[in-house]
C-alpha cells in the first residue's frame, strides 16, 4: 500500500515527501555502511530531480521559440540557451565567455554571434534583458537570416518560468566555472 501512495505522488507532481524519504533512507544506509544501497537512494534522487526538470520543460504550444538567460561576475560572463520546439525543450546549449563589454552589449554580442551559426533561428526569442537596439537586431535576422524573429521579455507565467530557470542554469554553470579557475570557494 505504502508503494501505491508514493507512485500516486510521484504521477500527480508531489515528490517532495518522496525526496525527503529517500534522503532518510540513504543517510542510514550510508551509517550503516550498505553504500551500495545508499548509491541506489542517490541515484533515484537524481533521477527525480531529472524527471522534474523535464516536465517543467514541456509545454503544448507548437511556436519555435528561444530561451536564453545568462549571468555575469567581472569580465566572465555564461550564456544559456534553451530551444523550444513543438512543446519541447530539445536544445540546452551553455557557452562560457570572457567580455569586457556591459551585459546588454555582451548579450546583443552573443545573440547575432549564435544565431549567426544556427540553421533555424526561433520565431519568438526571450530573454531578461533589454537588447540594447532592438530594431538592429530584427535588421539582423530579417536580412542576414531571412527570418522575422519577435524579440521579447516574458509576458506571462510559462514563459517567465522556464527564463528564470534558464537564467538559474547560467548561474550555476557560470560558478562552476569560477570554482574551478579558483576565483569562487569549493
Amino acid at each position: 500500500m505504502e508503494r501505491v501512495e508514493s507512485i500516486k505522488k510521484l504521477l500527480s507532481g508531489k515528490t517532495d515527501q518522496i525526496k525527503a524519504e529517500l534522503k532518510q533512507k540513504m543517510a542510514a544506509a550510508s551509517r550503516s555502511m550498505a553504500f551500495e544501497k545508499a548509491a541506489e537512494y542517490r541515484d533515484t534522487l537524481h533521477a527525480l530531480d531529472e524527471m522534474e526538470t523535464e516536465q517543467r520543460i514541456v509545454d503544448f504550444d507548437p511556436e519555435i521559440r528561444d530561451y536564453i538567460g545568462y549571468a555575469s561576475k567581472n569580465e566572465f560572463t555564461t550564456f544559456v540557451v534553451f530551444q523550444m520546439r513543438s512543446g519541447k525543450m530539445v536544445g540546452n546549449t551553455v557557452f562560457h565567455a570572457e567580455l569586457p563589454g556591459t551585459d546588454d552589449d555582451n548579450l546583443m554580442e552573443f545573440v547575432i554571434q549564435f544565431y549567426g551559426t544556427t540553421t533555424r533561428p526561433p520565431r519568438r526569442l526571450y530573454t531578461s534583458a533589454s537588447l540594447g537596439d532592438a530594431e538592429s537586431l530584427r535588421r539582423f535576422f530579417t536580412e542576414e537570416l531571412g527570418v522575422s524573429v519577435g524579440i521579447h521579455t516574458p509576458e506571462n507565467a510559462r514563459d517567465a518560468s522556464i527564463l528564470r530557470l534558464c537564467t538559474e542554469n547560467a548561474r550555476q554553470e557560470l560558478e562552476k566555472r569560477l570554482r574551478q579557475q579558483g576565483d569562487l570557494p569549493a
